[in-house]
């Protein structure tokens, strides 16, 4: 498998996202890839996380 680098806006966005670089390379190598808009590619995938983030109590981050 090809090595997965994370564009420097990506970074950016995984605090506001609540995850870690390392859950999105595990979703990217492991998930079911589907079509999404404008002809790309997406794939998601459930982790547990069961902490306040952003004033809420979340059990599951997407």
């Amino acid at each position: 498998m090809k090595l997965i680098r994370l564009s420097g806006h990506a970074k950016e966005q995984l605090f506001f996202r609540g995850t870690t670089e390392e859950e999105v390379v595990e979703a990217i190598k492991t998930s079911q890839w589907q079509p999404a808009e404008v002809g790309r590619l997406e794939c998601k995938k459930d982790f547990t996380f069961e902490n306040i983030w952003i004033r809420s109590i979340l059990r599951l981050n997407r």
